[in-house]
C-alpha cells in the first residue's frame, strides 16, 4: 500500500496499484534468473522508457469530437495510474 500512500490515492485504487507493481517487478532483474521474467518470456529486454511515477499529474489528449464544453483545450489533467506496453 506504500505506492497509494506516496500518491496520496484512496485505498479503492488497490488493484491498480497490484498491477502496476507487478508490472515494474517483471521488468527488473532476479539474480536467481540472470535476468528478467520479461526477457524469459518474450526473449528481448524490456522498453522502460514509458515508466512513470505511479500517481503522478498527466494529460490526456482529446479528439475534437469528444470535448464536452468548446473552451476546454485538447488535454485534460489526469492521474497516470498504469503503465502501457
Amino acid at each position: 500500500m506504500c505506492i497509494l500512500a506516496r500518491a496520496g490515492m484512496s485505498i479503492s485504487w488497490w488493484a491498480e496499484a497490484a498491477h502496476a507493481s507487478n508490472y515494474i517487478y517483471n521488468r527488473f532483474p532476479h539474480r536467481a534468473l540472470g535476468c528478467t521474467p520479461f526477457e524469459l518470456w518474450y526473449g528481448h529486454k524490456p522498453n522502460l522508457a514509458n515508466l512513470r511515477v505511479w500517481g503522478c499529474l498527466a494529460y490526456v489528449h482529446l479528439q475534437k469530437d469528444q470535448r464536452e464544453e468548446p473552451k476546454h483545450g485538447a488535454h485534460t489533467k489526469a492521474l497516470h495510474i498504469h503503465c502501457l506496453s
